[in-house]
């Protein structure tokens, strides 16, 4: 396998002090439930919005596209 792997990209986070969260079921579960908003479909932004809703975490971001989910249970702060 040329490149990195898997196994590398976890070290390479452990060793930068970087954490790494893995998604519960249930932000995969509020991704499916949450809507397509017309003028924002980030795949991203809408996983960490499900992420953000199904655990209680407030989102801090300057995008403020993002505020279109406060109407889904987002907790966001601009």
């Amino acid at each position: 396998m040329d490149g990195l792997g898997i196994k590398d990209l976890v070290e390479i986070c452990a060793m930068q002090n970087i954490g790494i969260v893995e998604l519960p079921i249930s932000a995969v579960t509020q991704y499916r439930r949450l809507p397509l908003k017309d003028n924002h479909r980030d795949p991203f932004d809408r996983a960490l919005v499900s992420l953000c809703i199904s655990v209680g975490y407030t989102l801090l971001s300057h995008d403020n596209k993002i505020a279109l989910y406060q109407s889904d249970g987002l907790q966001y702060i601009s």
